[in-house]
């Protein structure tokens, strides 16, 4: 059998265990993608042949979960592109507390799509939070966080972390909102509350939203640097998803390197020059 077969075949034993043992589904991700991070795996544990890794697979459950952490990349910062946060909290956050204001209700929803640690949803949290030091009206929001890995789910929920994943916190949020604990800082309680972190597979043919959302429609929906990993089908499917969840007016952000399907470009427009944040116009 071609070599290359050999390792297509092996590629979906793995992703089938995976699915079996872990309810993952990775059919809907760049397979060319899933490919290279698994046989990087095997390379590094010395296998001769992907059959054997096969093999070791069925016997390590550990193994199981380090080659997961292999292939969801987890890698995330306070404040990631610190330009595209100034811009939520100067203009799309206080916009949103005057829309909630002219319809009766000071309260937003927002969900974080991807969220891994949960350094992106507790950025927002700040930024809510913080409105007042800002000179601007108090805005109270709901904030929904999801993934599809559980440990990465456990480390958020926790909410301590180390200082590289700080260096865009500015001194006065570090200041407010975190405590310091050793090598380590933890978010304070009243920031820790207002997110509600959830597994949620965002492929999933059978929800739309977060099990425990009770809103319909979304504010905002941050989703950075996950379509990236996925099939140009599956990133149009889950584009769907977020056009649909989100409601009219709110807004859809996604990665620097991610950017609209040409079906979708007649009901968003893109708000902040190159960078990749859309509003939703109907």
């Amino acid at each position: 059998m071609d070599q290359s077969l050999k390792h297509k075949k092996s590629t979906r034993s793995i992703l089938e265990l995976l699915k079996k043992e872990r309810g993952i589904d990775f059919s809907g991700y760049r397979q060319a993608s899933l490919e290279k991070r698994i046989n990087g795996r095997i390379k590094d544990l010395g296998f001769g042949n992907d059959n054997d890794y096969v093999d070791y697979l069925h016997y390590n459950p550990l193994e199981t979960d380090l080659l997961l952490d292999s292939i969801i990349v987890n890698v995330s910062c306070f404040f990631r592109d610190p330009v595209v946060f100034d811009h939520m909290a100067s203009e799309i956050l206080p916009g949103l507390g005057l829309r909630g204001s002219d319809a009766g209700s000071g309260h937003i929803s927002i969900w974080s799509c991807g969220c891994a640690t949960g350094e992106e949803a507790y950025s927002m949290a700040i930024l809510l939070k913080d409105l007042p030091q800002r000179g601007l009206p108090p805005l109270a929001g709901t904030i929904f966080a999801t993934d599809i890995d559980p440990e990465a789910l456990r480390t958020a929920e926790h909410g301590c972390y180390l200082s590289n994943r700080l260096k865009y916190v500015q001194l006065g949020h570090l200041e407010r909102y975190f405590s310091s604990s050793g090598d380590m800082y933890c978010i304070k309680p009243e920031i820790r509350q207002m997110v509600s972190f959830s597994i949620h597979d965002v492929l999933s043919s059978e929800r739309r939203i977060p099990t425990d959302c009770v809103f319909r429609h979304f504010d905002i929906i941050l989703c950075r640097n996950l379509l990236i990993y996925m099939s140009p089908e599956t990133q149009i499917s889950m584009l769907k998803n977020f056009e649909k969840s989100l409601s009219v007016g709110g807004y859809l952000v996604l990665g620097e390197t991610e950017s609209l399907h040409g079906l979708f470009q007649v009901k968003f427009e893109q708000v902040l020059g190159s960078y990749r944040i859309y509003r939703k116009i109907y």
